[in-house]
């Protein structure tokens, strides 16, 4: 059963291709639930009757969450369908078996939202595309997957990391396989939400706030508070423009009342 409704739904598309995306869109993080959504936005330019399904260790219903998250477990069985796999973007490429909220017990993580999606679709002939994500080089090692990460990524399509210490990282345990460094998908976010159009939702927003001019956005992270003097100092030479705590990382911890301390806010 394919995504429908409001869910990517792309409007005149007379044939649909679908393409899977694997990452960590399960959780309440901003960076991981932009990949599809920018991911669908990107390939609907090139190809109107494009449409995203994503897979994360969790699976999401759509009249609870952004958009519909399907069960990582449940890949194989629509692998077939696929006419690509996108993994990523994010910083996937890791050993720690951490997350930061709860899934099955029978979850292989950290591989079930990276290496096996990966391998199972270079098994069967998909063309496996690696959407400009990140190693974890600070990861527990694990030198007994080298020789499957090296096999995969030799089998894959395509290769793009986000940063050169993912290159380097990749380079060691693949040597022979073309790895392209290039820009985080982040970066096209105005594509997405272009910066000279304010939405309703934005304009309603601003209003309740009382934000008539210039702000500064601050990321409401749990260790911020261990720079205090630095941002009230930088926040005062600033003129006194007023500053929005906004909670990025739900998942990891931001939270906006533990920051009421900042001058302006």
């Amino acid at each position: 059963m394919l995504l429908s409704g409001s869910d990517f739904e792309l409007p005149g598309a007379s044939k649909q291709t679908t393409v899977g995306i694997v990452g960590t869109f399960d959780v309440e993080n901003y960076g991981d639930l932009l990949f599809p959504l920018m991911a669908q936005a990107a390939l609907s330019r090139r190809d109107r009757s494009v449409k995203i399904l994503p897979f994360s260790p969790n699976s999401r219903s759509a009249s609870l969450w952004p958009f519909a998250v399907y069960s990582a477990a449940d890949i194989p069985q629509y692998l077939p369908d696929l006419s690509a796999l996108l993994i990523g973007g994010g910083q996937l490429i890791r050993f720690d078996k951490g997350y930061p909220v709860a899934v099955d017990e029978n979850s292989k993580l950290p591989l079930a939202y990276w290496l096996i999606p990966a391998a199972l679709g270079a098994m069967i002939g998909k063309p496996v595309i690696w959407n400009a994500i990140g190693v974890w080089t600070d990861s527990p090692p694990a030198p007994w997957y080298d020789d499957v990460v090296a096999t995969v990524l030799s089998a894959s399509h395509f290769i793009g990391v986000r940063d050169e210490a993912s290159q380097q990282h990749l380079a060691k345990t693949a040597p022979a396989v073309d790895i392209q460094l290039i820009p985080d998908t982040a970066f096209s976010i105005s594509r997405v939400w272009p910066l000279q159009e304010e939405s309703k939702e934005y304009k309603q927003w601003r209003a309740s706030l009382g934000l008539e001019g210039r702000y500064i956005a601050i990321q409401a992270h749990q260790t911020l508070e261990q720079f205090r003097p630095e941002l009230d100092d930088l926040l005062r030479k600033m003129g006194g423009i007023p500053s929005v705590i906004l909670p990025i990382c739900w998942c990891h911890g931001d939270r906006a009342e533990r920051c009421l301390w900042l001058t302006g806010t």
